[in-house]
């Protein structure tokens, strides 16, 4: 059993409730770690206060953003899995459509952490999986909320001109 610290001080942590932080290495009461659904224990490997300086050493360093790029680019390698294309394909199709979305004509308004711009959406059709194009966010969105369905877009149509 470990000395309990002034927190606890009622409860004293066993030592099957203890983690080790890979930054400061100190065995540390799991509620000093932060919630992280991908590990398999659930929990950050690093403590709550190692992953502030980390992330304060990071904007310091000017290396946050390349953090966000990185990251980025590996969720984008997931999500086009997920629709069986590769970077190369996905890189091809955004040459094809100028770099913009294949509906608006604009390019990606919305920024992620840290000002990092989001990659267009792959946009398919729900019912045959087919890959229609990539999309902004804004027309993703919309065409989703539509469930993909032309008549209500064609009445959306007719109401907003209506209306207009």
């Amino acid at each position: 059993m470990s000395a309990p610290d002034s927190k606890n001080a009622l409860f004293p942590v066993q030592a099957d409730q203890l983690k080790r932080c890979e930054r400061c290495r100190k065995r540390k009461p799991l509620d000093a770690f932060s919630k992280e659904r991908r590990r398999p224990d659930g929990l950050s490997i690093y403590c709550r206060l190692c992953w502030k300086a980390l992330r304060k050493e990071r904007r310091r360093n000017g290396k946050a953003h390349a953090y966000y790029l990185k990251r980025q680019r590996e969720y984008r390698g997931f999500a086009l899995r997920n629709f069986g294309l590769t970077i190369e394909q996905y890189e091809e199709m955004l040459a094809k459509q100028g770099g913009v979305c294949a509906i608006c004509q604009r390019p990606e308004k919305r920024k992620g952490k840290r000002g990092t711009p989001i990659t267009l959406s792959v946009d398919h059709c729900h019912r045959t999986d087919k890959i229609r194009g990539l999309l902004c966010y804004g027309c993703n969105n919309a065409i989703g909320l539509f469930g993909d369905d032309p008549a209500l877009m064609q009445k959306a149509i007719a109401y907003v001109r209506r209306h207009s």
